[in-house]
C-alpha cells in the first residue's frame, strides 16, 4: 500500500496536524462483487500533536473524498465511526 498524500500544518499553539491518506485494500471478492463500499476507496489519518509530540489522532478506514459547492474538502466515511488514537507520545 502506498502513502498517497501526507500534508503538516502547523498550529497556533506550536503543535500540529498531520494528515496522511493512501488508498485502502480492497480484496479480490469486494472488487469482483462489486459492493457500494468500492465508492469508499480510501483510508485517512489524522494526527494532533502538540509542542511537545504528545497529541491524538483517528483513522477513517473506508473513505470517499470530494469537493463541496463552498470548494471545501469534504471526508465522508462508510457509516462508520473513525478509530480513535489516544495518547500519541514520541518515543525517543
Amino acid at each position: 500500500m502506498d502513502l498517497r498524500y501526507a500534508y503538516q500544518v502547523p498550529l497556533e499553539d506550536g503543535g500540529r496536524q498531520i494528515v496522511l491518506g493512501t488508498d485502502r485494500p480492497i480484496p479480490f471478492v469486494e472488487a469482483r462483487n462489486n459492493p457500494r463500499t468500492m465508492d469508499y476507496p480510501f483510508t485517512i489519518i489524522e494526527i494532533h500533536l502538540n509542542k511537545g509530540d504528545e497529541g491524538d489522532g483517528k483513522i477513517q478506514y473506508a473513505s470517499r473524498l470530494y469537493i463541496d459547492k463552498k470548494s471545501n474538502l469534504v471526508i465522508e466515511n462508510y457509516g462508520q465511526q473513525p478509530v480513535r488514537f489516544n495518547e500519541i507520545k514520541k518515543i525517543k
